[in-house]
Order: structure tokens, then C-alpha cells, then sequence
């Protein structure tokens, strides 16, 4: 009998992790890729060494530029899990160097190792002296905007999202989340934290809040909305 509960509990076990894989990759390869211009990077050519906070210590990377763009991405060292870390990586470098920029969705199921890794390629180009919200988002120069008060719609994690974002000419003036139906322990802790963030870096692509992952896609997916709109 106990030899039976053994092979049972180890057949759940090999389920679940293949299953955990499964959901890995397919959160991977699912992330939208947007055209970027080529040219974007404001740096001299070179290789660019940066270092990130992973789950379980540094991630080191090196970053090759050539001709203002991202032509190479490689991890020098890390102390991550290799099956989810290696998964990670194999997502996350292509779809920064197809949109020569750092915004892109961190894996879910391994977030540590996502943030890390984008941390060190954003910690080696802007020590070199890039513009760290120019790498994230793409856009550079002075912002411009029509200004006034524009309304967003996203899909949190239980029901849509809607914030109001006030612009004038050249900046964010204001962002509020009128209308939500999350959890309000996790969403406070997400908007509280992302909107002081989104208005200083003046983008919608600041961190996401642990533990309400859902809800601060939400509003950066939002956000993102409102600026579309405003933009001239």
C-alpha cells in the first residue's frame, strides 16, 4: 500500500511540473511582439556589462551594440533554478532585441528571474549612459500630447480596470483609477505603488507590484491606452 501512495504521489508530482512547464512556455511565447525602429539605442558601439537582482543572486549580462541597436544579449552567470531560468532567457533576450526595448511582459512563474534579467541589460545601458525611460518604452525627445482628460479601459483580474489620465501638452499630469473591481488590498498596494512610479518616469512602463501581477498589467495596459489616445 505505501509503495502504492509513492508511485501515485510521484506520478502527481512529474504531472505538475510538466504541466507548470507547459503554462511557462506558453506565457513565453505568447507575449506580443510590436514593431520597433531600428536605430534606437543611443549608444557607441561596444559590449555593455550590467548586473540584476535574480531569485536566487546576480544575473550577469552582456549587451552588444552596433549601429544605435541591440545585437546581441548574453548571460554571462547566474544562480537561478536552469529549467525555469534557461526558459526564461530563451523568451525574454528575443523579444527585447526584436523590440529594441526593455518594456516587454516578465515571464509568468518566474518573475525574479525575468525582472533580474531585464534589470541587468537596463543596468548595463544606462551606466553607458542611455536614457532609461527611452529603453523601456521607445520614445524619445519631448512628449507630446493633446492636452485634457482621457478615460482607459483594461481587464484586471476580476473585472475592468478604468483609469483617467490628465495631460497637458508635453506631460502625464495626473493618473486616478475611477472604477475597479479587484481586490482591494492587492490593488491599493499596486496602484499606490505604480502611479507615483508611472508619473515620475512619465510612462506606463514602471515595475509591476508582486502578488497583484493581474491588476498592475491592468494598469499599465490602461495607462499605455490613454497615452495612445492623447498622443499627437
Amino acid at each position: 500500500m505505501k509503495r502504492f501512495i509513492l508511485i501515485a504521489l510521484s506520478v502527481a508530482l512529474i504531472a505538475a511540473f510538466a504541466s507548470c512547464r507547459r503554462g511557462l512556455e506558453s506565457s513565453i511565447w505568447a507575449m506580443p511582439v510590436l514593431e520597433q525602429a531600428v536605430g534606437a539605442i543611443e549608444l557607441p558601439d561596444g559590449v555593455y556589462s550590467g548586473i540584476g537582482d535574480g531569485y536566487l543572486g546576480d544575473i550577469h549580462v552582456e549587451v552588444a551594440i552596433q549601429d544605435n541597436a541591440i545585437v546581441g544579449i548574453q548571460v554571462i552567470s547566474h544562480s537561478d533554478s536552469p529549467p525555469f531560468a534557461n526558459s526564461v532567457f530563451a523568451g525574454l533576450i528575443p523579444e527585447i532585441m526584436a523590440r529594441q526595448i526593455t518594456g516587454v511582459d516578465l515571464t509568468s512563474g518566474a518573475t525574479y528571474t525575468a525582472r533580474g534579467l531585464v534589470s541587468g541589460i537596463e543596468n548595463a545601458l544606462v551606466a553607458a549612459g542611455e536614457n532609461l525611460a527611452a529603453l523601456r518604452t521607445g520614445i524619445r525627445g519631448q512628449l507630446s500630447f493633446a492636452a485634457g482628460t482621457y478615460r482607459a479601459v483594461a481587464a484586471g483580474y476580476y473585472d475592468d480596470i478604468v483609469v483617467e489620465v490628465v495631460f497637458d501638452a508635453s506631460s502625464i499630469v495626473s493618473i486616478a483609477v475611477v472604477e475597479h473591481g479587484d481586490t482591494p488590498m492587492f490593488a491599493n498596494m499596486a496602484f499606490g505603488a505604480m502611479i507615483p512610479a508611472m508619473l515620475a518616469a512619465q510612462s506606463y512602463d514602471v515595475d509591476t507590484v508582486s502578488g497583484a501581477t493581474a491588476t498592475s498589467n491592468a494598469l499599465r495596459e490602461a495607462v499605455r491606452e490613454a497615452m495612445d489616445q492623447a498622443a499627437e
